[in-house]
């Protein structure tokens, strides 16, 4: 029997990926918007953000990835007029946009700057722990060591966000 800890809550699972998901949504917009990247230098943050898409297509197709976005060439995709950014898709295609975002970004970064590995360390630690989560999706509560391993990437994508932020 395994004991009944914070992460075998079923309600704070649906909380990490809402908050998952608008990280991802922040780290989008940053992408083509804030920094500097390699072969995102337009000016227009839209140009960056078809050059963005069109990498990501070719990845959706090289890769089996369930569930794809079928377009991107809009900012309003995750830009809001007030407040923090949010993704617009279906839950599954923001679900399965993780590996993507890590994949362009890992593309796109500048690798001799410090805040871009960090970004992309929290990619990586994001894709891990949703993985962690569909692997154990069936599950009451996730079994002591993946739960040590997701508390662990919780704990250091926390720090990395206070870092970046």
């Amino acid at each position: 029997m395994r004991d009944n800890n914070l992460f075998g809550c079923k309600s704070f699972w649906v909380q990490i990926r809402e908050r998952e998901h608008v990280s991802i949504a922040m780290l989008a917009k940053v992408t083509v918007q804030k920094f500097s990247c390699r072969g995102l230098e337009c000016e227009d943050p839209l140009d960056n953000l078809l050059i963005a898409w069109d990498f990501m297509k070719a990845y959706y197709k090289a890769n089996a990835i369930p569930y794809r976005f079928r377009y991107m060439n809009k900012l309003t995709m995750f830009v809001r007029k007030k407040g923090f950014p949010k993704l617009r898709g279906t839950a599954a295609e923001i679900k399965c946009f993780g590996p993507v975002l890590l994949a362009t970004w890992d593309n796109f970064m500048n690798s001799n700057l410090a805040l871009h590995r960090q970004i992309r360390l929290m990619l990586k630690l994001n894709v891990h722990m949703e993985n962690i989560l569909s692997d154990y999706a069936h599950e009451i509560a996730l079994p002591a060591g993946p739960a040590e391993s997701f508390k662990r990437a919780a704990f250091r994508i926390g720090q990395v966000y206070s870092m970046v932020a």
